[in-house]
């Protein structure tokens, strides 16, 4: 127990160590608790800290990682029981994340201005992979001794997700990694019928998943957090039953943005749309159905605007100046800035004047 608590006091001030062993007793094992104390039980099913092993993993990190103190505090709050792992077992999860195909996903993506693609030397590529990796396990430290992130890739691999897209995933969702093969499966099955036509892209009959599913699901990870019964098949027949989209256009829509898979459809999709078919005498924007399907299929981005903030003053401000939305509006009014828009509505609404003006003389 002291090898254990000197071991923490070399890297944490002892009121962080208090707030650890609260989280997780088996960093210290047989000890009191530091809040009450009262002596700390721990059930022999229970791992404890090694003192050896918790030392090299802090040498690892450091030398590694280049972690700092504070990163490791990061992780060890979020996750304590990185510390009760074998110190070769963690090497070999962060050796594995480091220089596979996680971290050489990682170093691919473009961020600030940065990229192995573009950096000048090997070191600098090395330097941009470390950084990123150091990030990836600060923010998700559990990935480090997950028994399914090896599963989880091969899987990703054999539906057709090259290193990039899993380096999309891992910056964006780093917790899908760690999701047993069956779960993903499952979504990516489900995603590849609702999405893809081709019956060659469809389960069964190959083992490659539709590029328009892999872009869902390194565009948009949290998708694939998503349960399907109460939450992803309720969205797709919505937009099935209700508003008539078939798979072509529906392919296109959340080809093209994913992101609206996760809007929460009660509280922010079917509002959207109850006001924007709600009739002009009645305070919405009168649309018909296939108005409606056009302006979504045209910009699908327009349904993830506020209601209150972009659609309702665009649409009461085009009423107003005597506008019949979507035929007398640009296809993107709802997306388009609004120096843009405030151009546009300008513009259009002189030339009405002048006619009105002309046609009257």
């Amino acid at each position: 127990v002291r090898l254990r608590i000197a071991t923490l006091k070399q890297y944490f001030s002892i009121s962080d160590i208090k707030r650890l062993v609260q989280l997780e007793p088996g960093l210290v094992g047989g000890t009191r608790n530091p809040r009450t104390g009262r002596s700390l039980t721990i059930s022999s099913s229970r791992k404890e800290a090694n003192a050896n092993d918790m030392s090299e993993i802090f040498s690892l990190l450091r030398n590694e990682l280049k972690a700092t103190d504070e990163d490791i505090l990061k992780m060890s709050s979020h996750y304590q029981g990185i510390f009760l792992e074998s110190a070769d077992r963690v090497r070999s999860q962060v050796e594995f994340l480091l220089h596979g195909q996680v971290g050489k996903g990682l170093g691919l993506l473009l961020r600030r201005g940065l990229s192995t693609r573009k950096a000048e030397t090997e070191s600098e590529a090395q330097e941009i992979v470390r950084q990123r990796t150091l990030d990836l396990l600060v923010g998700c430290p559990a990935l480090i001794i997950s028994k399914n992130l090896v599963p989880a890739l091969n899987y990703l691999q054999s539906i057709g997700c090259e290193v990039y897209d899993i380096g999309r995933i891992a910056y964006r969702r780093p917790q899908l990694l760690q999701f047993e093969v069956e779960s993903l499966k499952s979504k990516v099955d489900y995603l590849s019928k609702q999405l893809d036509m081709s019956e060659g892209n469809l389960p069964g009959n190959t083992t490659c998943a539709s590029r328009t599913v892999l872009d869902v699901m390194a565009t948009v990870p949290d998708t694939f957090t998503l349960s399907l019964q109460g939450n992803l098949d309720v969205k797709f027949r919505y937009f099935r039953e209700d508003l008539g989209f078939n798979t072509t256009e529906l392919q296109s829509i959340f080809g093209s943005r994913p992101q609206i898979l996760c809007l929460n459809l009660e509280n922010n999709v079917i509002p959207k749309i109850d006001y924007l078919m709600t009739p002009i005498e009645e305070g919405g924007a009168g649309l018909t159905i296939e108005e409606l399907r056009r302006v979504i299929l045209c910009h699908p981005e327009g349904v993830r605007t506020s209601l209150e903030l972009r659609i309702k003053p665009r649409c009461q401000a085009a009423i107003k100046r005597g506008f019949k939305i979507p035929d007398d509006l640009p296809h993107n009014f709802l997306t388009m800035s609004e120096p843009r828009w405030s151009k546009v509505v300008l513009s259009e609404n002189i030339k009405k004047k002048d006619v009105n003006s002309k046609t009257k003389k």
